[in-house]
């Protein structure tokens, strides 16, 4: 069950989504699944965990131990309809500072719009490194 602020239960996030369910409890969107995909070639002696939970319930799409890095793949879901980030979202990402954890967020449209496979690894290199700063 998600937090009660979230206000849904995980099966109606589920089916808003387009998700692609891996293994029990791992849901990814397409676009997640690739950005980690793309992330494991670009740094391939790193850890990556995939749907780890943060605190008590925070799931988070990917994260990296030996960076102490959440990475967050932010999909139209996780914005109102000013583009604008949602109050959860904006809440999640203080949360996670205030515990000590280095943040970063990818948007997915801009993934997408990349057609051209070093267009699309210098970008994520860029938001992966800006984080780590």
């Amino acid at each position: 069950m998600y937090p009660e602020w979230m206000g849904q239960t995980r099966d109606a996030v589920l089916q808003q989504n387009n998700t692609i369910r891996v293994g029990k409890d791992y849901d990814a969107s397409e676009a997640q699944l690739n950005i980690t995909a793309h992330l494991k070639k670009i740094f391939p002696g790193e850890e990556f965990v995939s749907e780890k939970i943060i605190g008590d319930f925070y799931k988070v799409d990917l994260f990296m131990p030996n960076l102490n890095l959440i990475i967050e793949v932010q999909g139209p879901y996780h914005f109102n309809g000013l583009g604008q980030l949602r109050k959860r979202d904006l809440t999640r990402r203080r949360v996670f500072k205030e515990l000590g954890y280095r943040y970063c967020e990818i948007s997915r449209d801009d993934y997408l719009k990349l057609i051209d496979e070093q267009l699309k690894t210098d970008f994520l290199k860029n938001r992966v490194s800006v984080n780590l700063m």
